[in-house]
């Protein structure tokens, strides 16, 4: 079984930062990854996403 590409992005209208990993969103909430499956609407192009690094998330965790 081969692993999914994890996937980051910025979501300006929701001014908040999300990761896809293995068929799971997460958001950043209070400095914490956690899982939220309200940005399962990127994949249907619900919600505006801007392209990050891993590096560019990871930044904004406590």
């Amino acid at each position: 079984m081969s692993k999914m590409k994890t996937s980051y992005w910025f979501c300006p209208e929701q001014n908040s930062y999300v990761m896809y990993s293995d068929g799971v969103f997460y958001s950043i909430k209070n400095g914490v990854s956690v899982e939220d499956r309200y940005y399962k609407k990127i994949l249907i192009g619900e919600i505006y996403t801007e392209d990050i690094s891993e590096e560019e998330y990871n930044a904004q965790l406590a």
